[in-house]
């Protein structure tokens, strides 16, 4: 299946699972993890799951909630 072909069948799960009621963001990994074994393999659904943990899990990530509870802990005790 070409580009073309292959993209408006992503296009398709992601707007058919929209319709179904399923929030954004588990609509567009469901379709992306379908795709993923359509044109992939199945085995690299588990490289995407370590993919996503490590992610998950960098600290860097912790930065902007720690800003925002910090600002937040300062507004509330009026230092």
């Amino acid at each position: 299946m070409e580009w073309f072909g292959s993209s408006v069948l992503l296009f398709g799960i992601l707007l058919g699972l929209l319709f179904l009621g399923i929030p954004v963001a588990f609509s567009m990994g469901i379709a992306a993890s379908i795709m993923v074994v359509l044109f992939l393999s199945p085995n690299m659904l588990v490289q995407m799951a370590r993919l996503g943990f490590s992610v998950a899990t960098n600290d860097i990530f912790l930065v902007a909630p720690l800003f925002i509870l910090m600002r937040s802990e300062e507004h509330t005790s009026e230092l």
